[in-house]
């Protein structure tokens, strides 16, 4: 196992931001990985499932149970650093960036798969009730010191007043009630808690559970007796045999797809279907025929403009004709379907098929524009889910910046801003369905998106594709956001 420090960009930062420190900290640690000295630069770690592990607002238990608990849990994992054990200069004004970084749109974490909550308080308002030791230091000092025993030693933090009204405000409910209902989650709270009380525990669940789209059993609860804030002693093997259990027996949960039938013959393998996303001016298509040529493969890019259904398209993206948003994306799906059953024949006589878009910009983009997320996905349901989805991402003003940027009708920057979040949120539900998406940043030079690309690419061909699944809406629905309204609608 290894383990990294990380600072996520604050919505709306860079990544130059996070590396001076701006933006929220965390521990990402990698189970399968060895220790070393930097995170994997073939991006190996990219599309894995997640856990994400919290104890109450500042999850800094890493030596109590995170660290243990992570070896157990056999996947990667992530955890907050709030003001924690000096391993991240996390600080204690958190806001409520816990609640914003779980919405998919914001692109600031991969969807998780599980989430561990544990000694989690809900009722924030109620750290008040400790106002008669707080408020005399705030008045004498300007702050209040809080010692704690971190790892053996002694630690001092200090709490300014309006960190301490942040924390009291935080919106816990919120967080709960808007929860993706795809993560399975794990709530364990101790019966002698003294710090937060244990009735807020059923709390959280209550809240959780309630989400419209939420499976029945995805919300586990635990309480431990004779068990503290800190999970000391027999407490900590305790939650730790727990976890396993739990892991154990919910490997069933979620989302079960079907396999389409697609015959090969026993003594030859199916070709892999990738795609290639990305927003206007992102560098897809220099980077698919790059891949078309290093695979040998077919080359299929959407829209196919030939078809006489591609015509009406075309005329339609360069501005020579106007069309109901509602039309176009059926046309857009209609010109998919035009050429999925000769890519299926394809891939079943044994070659790679490499598409220049796919069925998920159809949704992004159409969903930017403020339709239904449902309506946007229908007309595409049944169709394969990729192998691999790579998707390059660029920063709109990065983007507006290359050549012959504006040519077409898509290419605004405020349109193309909505669009980059949209396909966050298709990342969600696409790899809820078991589909394997790579984020990759398309702001580097031809060459160094490629060397990337090759990575992954070669790393699927090698291991050999497995069953192709359907796009299914009625499955994917706990992934989907809980409103069925798109983003605000798009001026184009």
């Amino acid at each position: 196992m290894s383990e990294w420090k990380v600072v996520i960009p604050f919505p709306g930062g860079t990544e130059e931001e996070a590396s001076e420190g701006k933006g929220f900290h965390g521990i990402l640690r990698l189970h399968d990985q060895p220790a070393a000295t930097g995170l994997p630069a073939d991006g190996s770690c990219v599309g894995q499932p997640l856990a994400l592990l919290t104890h109450g607002l500042l999850s800094h238990k890493n030596a109590i149970f995170f660290r243990p608990a992570t070896k157990m849990l056999g996947m990667d994992s992530f955890r907050w650093d709030m003001c924690g054990e000096g391993e991240t200069p996390g600080e204690w004004n958190v806001g409520n960036y816990a609640f914003t970084s779980l919405n998919p749109s914001d692109g600031l974490l991969p969807p998780p798969r599980r989430m561990i909550l544990c000694s989690g308080r809900l009722r924030m308002s109620r750290i008040h009730e400790k106002d008669d030791v707080f408020v005399p230091k705030f008045q004498e000092l300007g702050y209040a010191p809080i010692t704690l025993q971190v790892q053996g030693q002694t630690r001092e933090y200090r709490v300014y007043p309006e960190h301490h009204e942040t924390q009291c405000t935080y919106p816990a409910q919120d967080m709960a009630t808007n929860l993706p209902p795809s993560i399975l989650v794990y709530i364990a709270h101790g019966l002698s808690d003294n710090v937060v009380p244990v009735e807020d525990a059923p709390g959280i669940a209550n809240l959780i559970s309630a989400h419209p789209r939420r499976q029945p059993g995805t919300v586990h609860i635990e309480l431990f007796p004779q068990c503290d804030h800190n999970y000391r002693g027999d407490a900590t093997n305790a939650l730790l045999q727990s976890l396993q259990t739990w892991m154990e027996t919910s490997q069933h949960l979620g989302y079960q797809p079907r396999p389409l039938s697609l015959p090969v013959s026993p003594s030859s393998k199916r070709g892999a279907l990738i795609v290639i996303e990305g927003l206007d001016r992102s560098g897809k298509s220099t980077q698919v025929d790059r891949l078309v040529q290093h695979l040998q493969a077919r080359h299929v890019k959407f829209p196919e403009r030939s078809t006489a259904i591609g015509s009406m398209i075309n005329a339609y993206l360069t501005r020579k004709s106007e069309i109901n948003d509602h039309a176009v994306h059926l046309l857009f799906s209609a010109n998919r379907w035009e050429l999925i059953e000769s890519i299926l024949q394809s891939l079943q006589q044994g070659q790679t098929v490499v598409c220049d878009r796919y069925a998920f910009s159809g949704i992004a983009y159409t969903w930017a524009k403020g339709l239904s997320l449902d309506w946007c996905i229908s007309s595409d349901a049944g169709i394969p889910i990729p192998d691999l989805t790579l998707f390059l991402d660029l920063d709109e003003k990065t983007a507006s910046a290359r050549a012959a940027y504006g040519d077409e009708r898509y290419e605004k920057r405020a349109f193309q801003e909505k669009v980059r979040h949209a396909f966050y949120q298709v990342e969600s539900f696409v790899q809820y369905a078991g589909g394997h998406w790579v984020r990759i940043d398309a702001s580097g030079t031809p060459d160094q998106v490629w060397h990337t690309i090759q990575h992954h690419t070669d790393a699927v061909i090698t291991r050999g594709p497995s069953a192709l699944y359907p796009l299914d809406l009625e499955a994917m629905r706990p992934a989907l956001p809980w409103t069925r309204e798109g983003p605000e609608k798009a001026s184009l």
